[in-house]
């Protein structure tokens, strides 16, 4: 769990985490819930890098084009290519 909290603050070192839940029953990502209000998952597969990185166009490209509320992809590092170090 460190290694993904260190991972974050290394890309958002301006986002104060002041609390942290793991969500453990996720299959194909680990879930954790920021602040209570943050989730970053984290892909445990290569298939899950590329299911997220479309996941994340598609929430960028509806937001704001429906009346239901839709995840806002804010934080997101897809600079290395490797399962476990990815959120949305």
């Amino acid at each position: 769990m460190n290694d993904y909290i260190e991972r974050i603050q290394a890309v958002y070192p301006e986002l104060l985490i002041e609390d942290v839940y793991l969500n453990d029953i996720g299959q194909n990502n680990d879930v954790f819930i920021i602040n209570n209000s943050l989730v970053f998952r984290f892909p445990k597969y290569n298939k899950g890098i590329v299911n997220l990185k479309e996941e994340t166009k598609i929430l960028e490209h509806i937001s704001g084009t429906t009346s239901i509320p839709i995840p806002c992809p804010k934080y997101q590092s897809f600079e290395l290519l490797e399962p476990g170090i990815y959120w949305l």
